[in-house]
């Protein structure tokens, strides 16, 4: 006899972190920060940047180590699950009953951005104001530096190892720790801030804080964490071919 899906979200029960391994986790996020930017200014003395090999090459230097901090990003994660006797089946690493919920994920997201931007428009208009701080976008490399394994490495990166790694961390961690110790009111404005605020992009935090909740969201209405993840991929997938599209034409 077939075994259907149940229609109802699943049970959504704490996951066990405490205070002290919400401390843990962002001093160690800390620790791969303080990593980052050391190789960052290391790498400023040793590259020339200007000439065009080197611009290349710093580029992807620069790729290989963003991707390493979001692997980091899960991997601590992961080490802290199992401090705790956390599974993968705790976090909701299983099909969710309602696949429907990534595409409110990825259109809700889409909208954010289109308000966001339209809202910035009439405010320009209307006042004036220069705003341009505020619709800057994420910088792309030096037109000398977009080789094929520039993009390849920042593709890896933005569509792959950032919707699982930030997911795992933001929403099966963040938003996990906060909802059991503060109640899922403040788990959703904390870890939304907080994906927000790791973008280190001050042109996108108030819409990636929106849709740090939405995700969020859509993570406790599905019980399962593969889909915030989809929707996180669908979406960084679409940017980051826009993106190219932009540059290279």
């Amino acid at each position: 006899m077939a075994i259907e899906r149940p229609s109802q979200s699943p049970p959504w029960t704490p996951l066990g972190w405490r205070a002290s391994d919400l401390a843990l986790g962002l001093l160690l996020v800390l620790v791969g920060l303080g990593g980052l930017i050391g190789i960052g200014v290391a790498l400023a003395t040793v590259l020339d940047v200007g000439d065009p090999a080197e611009d290349a090459a710093a580029a992807l230097l620069s790729a290989i180590i963003g991707f390493g901090f979001e692997v980091w990003l899960g991997v601590l994660v992961l080490l802290l699950a199992l401090r705790r006797g956390i599974t993968g089946t705790d976090f909701g690493f299983d099909a969710p009953h309602n696949w429907r919920l990534v595409s409110i994920g990825v259109l809700g997201a889409w909208t954010v951005i289109l308000v966001y931007g339209i809202g910035l428009a009439l405010i320009q208009k209307v006042t004036g104001a220069d705003l341009g701080q505020f619709t800057e976008g994420n910088a792309l490399p030096e037109s000398s530096a977009r080789t094929a394994a520039v993009w390849a490495a920042l593709g890896l990166s933005i569509v792959v190892a950032a919707p699982l790694c930030e997911e795992l961390f933001f929403r099966g961690f963040l938003f996990r720790a906060f909802d059991t110790l503060q109640g899922t009111r403040v788990a959703y404005v904390l870890s939304g801030l907080g994906f927000a605020l790791f973008h280190f992009n001050l042109s996108v935090v108030l819409p990636f804080w929106v849709i740090g909740v939405l995700f969020a969201w859509i993570y406790r209405k599905s019980g399962s964490i593969w889909t915030p993840i989809a929707a996180h991929a669908i979406f960084n997938a679409v940017s980051f071919a826009v993106t190219i599209a932009g540059a290279t034409s």
